[in-house]
């Protein structure tokens, strides 16, 4: 049995006209779709957070942060 431990980013680019609106809207939804969440297999996601990053290029930059965890049986 192997304990394992991660995180999954998931990048929200908007362009820079809709700016923080559109993604704030977009990086809660996935927020709250990873917050509390334990999958049928036993991956638990946890310390979900929402960073922006700010400007890149055309585009504006949000980050959506969690950190899972499960336990791997062979």
């Amino acid at each position: 049995m192997w304990g394992r431990t991660g995180s999954v980013i998931v990048q929200v680019f908007t362009p820079q006209n809709t700016g923080m609106v559109a993604s704030n809207a977009i990086s809660q939804a996935f927020r709250n779709g990873f917050q509390g969440y334990s999958s049928p297999g036993s991956i638990w996601f946890r310390d979900v957070r929402i960073e922006e990053i700010g400007n890149s290029g055309a585009f504006y930059q949000v980050n959506v942060i969690a950190r899972f965890e499960y336990t791997q049986i062979q």
